[in-house]
């Protein structure tokens, strides 16, 4: 992730910066348990340094806390030889 990192997740928080996005996913994981699995379903590069990426976020919880189903996208940029997320957000699809 970029220092200046900002994240938008399902419930509405905002976190920004890079330690305020860490101790969120740490808190989330914390309040959340269970499995986190990201699949990328496409990637779209804008320029030779800059791309989003479109992916299916999951949580699988255990035998009492459903399977969250959500979408993520981040934004991407490349510094030097890394790609680094600069920006995340989460969905919950419409029901």
């Amino acid at each position: 992730m970029t220092t200046e990192v900002d994240q938008l997740v399902s419930s509405g928080e905002w976190r920004t910066g890079i330690s305020e996005a860490m101790y969120g996913m740490q808190r989330s994981s914390a309040n959340n348990p269970g499995q986190r699995q990201l699949k990328v379903e496409k990637t779209r590069l804008l320029n030779e340094t800059c791309a989003i990426v479109d992916a299916r976020y999951e949580i699988i919880g255990d035998n009492e806390a459903p399977t969250r189903r959500m979408w993520s996208t981040f934004l991407v940029i490349k510094e030097g030889e890394n790609w680094k997320i600069a920006g995340i957000r989460n969905m919950m699809p419409a029901r």
